[in-house]
């Protein structure tokens, strides 16, 4: 009975001294959400004008703390849209090299891609797994594994594609026919949706799965296939909707456009071929190529089509006529033209900027609206690059390689913001938030944000161009 009475004594010591800490927690979440709420509050009394210069005047940026300052540069940095004009003067170099899939047995990257946020890259390899890493940290968060075809001596599994969805899954296409559903926060597979290639024996090569692509709103999956067909999955049940035929050899590449309307594919038979997504009905076939099309994008406005093929040149295409517009011809005559076979395409956020990867060890960036080079070629890498991707701000391009390591490179240097003032970031967020043009800033249409940006920072003048509307 005294043991009781002494056990019952601790409890009751112990439970003020817990709900004293808990207390103690809340009070200081409290404390830091009013902190932001008063930073949130300022910059939204500062996106005024004469309420910034009156503000300006009397010296009061001097008060502002360092949680304002990076929550300022935090801001530019996601409305920040490299443009080719900016682009054209610099030389890019690669932040990090992600390195987990090679460290053993060095396999080929065939697929990378940015979760919606930016803050997450997937990875799919020919070692059979998909990786998920930190962009910002450069490490592996993440394996997941489960492709392969059991009792087979080769190696069946190569993962040779992935997308994200939205919201937070992911999706692969594997070489052992199947494509698996993943969960990103977790890494738990969701399912597996099989049906390509079923009616070929298991030994063929008919039913690899090339390509997977979400549609925007992320209720349906498109596949593309060795098995020269393209499935259209829902993706809350895992039941086929559709499968789509017309092409005659393998279903290379598949993309939704921005509306989800149309879906694209690109094929070894040399054709690109579009579709009415809620019919199935084919609407063009595109013919121009002269080899294999490895690769199918829409811009983000939906008007137009890139596509990527092994004749060493890269198309754009108008989608509502099926006419070629341009063509960009990758081939240097100082290299084979075995090498200038281009393996992926891909639009940057704003659509002013294609990226493609050849076999040639490098990347080259174009400008969409001339059909010229931004840059000279990316070629800081030993291995070809298989796989190119923006992230969803077009701050940052990501590149598989043959050697099984992932390149990032960063399109905006964050030094130039990091060196802005208080009074450049607080011109930039006024003039986002007016959503003005550079052309009516200079032609003093704002005339309180024209004295403010003639006070600015060479660097600042610079970068705004890039964070206003075009």
């Amino acid at each position: 009975m005294y043991k009781k009475y002494c056990l019952i004594a601790s409890i009751l010591l112990i439970i003020p001294i817990f709900t004293t800490s808990m207390e103690v927690e809340e009070e200081e979440e409290k404390v830091e959400q009013r902190e932001q709420q008063k930073i949130h509050n300022l910059v939204k009394q500062l996106q005024d004008p004469n309420e910034l210069n009156t503000w300006l005047k009397a010296g009061r940026a001097k008060l502002l703390n360092k949680e304002f300052f990076g929550h300022m540069r935090d801001q530019l940095m996601h409305n920040i849209r490299p443009t080719p004009q900016y682009l054209q003067q610099k030389k890019l170099n690669p932040s990090k090299a992600l390195t987990g899939h090679n460290k053993k047995y060095p396999k080929a990257i065939r697929s990378v891609a940015f979760n919606p946020d930016g803050t997450k890259l997937a990875s799919g390899s020919e070692d059979r797994t998909v990786k998920l890493w930190s962009v910002k940290t450069g490490k592996e968060i993440l394996t997941l594994t489960g492709h392969g075809i059991r009792g087979r001596i080769d190696i069946v599994g190569r993962v040779y594609s992935v997308a994200f969805s939205p919201g937070t899954k992911l999706a692969s296409g594997s070489e052992d026919r199947t494509i698996k559903l993943w969960d990103v926060e977790t890494g738990n597979e969701i399912r597996t949706l099989t049906g390509h290639g079923v009616k070929q024996p298991i030994t063929g090569t008919e039913g690899e799965v090339y390509s997977v692509a979400f549609s925007p709103d992320g209720t349906k999956l498109a596949s593309g296939s060795s098995d020269y067909t393209i499935k259209l999955w829902d993706v809350e049940t895992g039941n086929e909707i559709r499968t789509l035929t017309g092409h005659t050899k393998e279903v290379n590449s598949v993309a939704f456009s921005p509306k989800d309307t149309t879906l694209a594919s690109g094929s070894s038979d040399y054709t690109i071929k579009l579709w009415d997504v809620k019919t199935g009905n084919e609407i063009h076939t595109l013919t121009g190529h002269t080899d294999k099309v490895n690769s199918v994008v829409f811009s983000p406005n939906g008007t137009t089509l890139a596509s990527g093929s092994w004749d060493n040149t890269v198309k754009l295409w108008d989608v509502k006529t099926g006419n070629e517009i341009h063509t960009f011809k990758w081939h240097d005559p100082k290299i084979s033209p075995k090498m200038a076979l281009v393996g992926s395409v891909a639009f940057s956020p704003d659509g002013t900027i294609l990226a493609s990867a050849a076999k040639e060890k490098t990347i080259k960036l174009w400008n969409v609206k001339t059909g010229t080079e931004v840059l000279d070629p990316f070629t800081e890498h030993k291995d070809i690059f298989t796989s190119v991707a923006f992230n969803s701000y077009g701050t940052m391009l990501a590149s598989g390689t043959t050697d099984g390591t992932i390149v990032l490179w960063p399109l905006v240097n964050l030094k130039d913001v990091e060196q802005l003032s208080i009074f450049d970031l607080l011109l930039i967020n006024a003039l986002q938030h007016f959503r003005t043009s550079y052309v009516l800033l200079k032609y003093e249409r704002y005339p309180e944000l024209y004295k403010i940006y003639n006070k600015s920072s060479a660097l600042a003048k610079k970068l705004i161009p890039l964070v206003l509307v075009r």
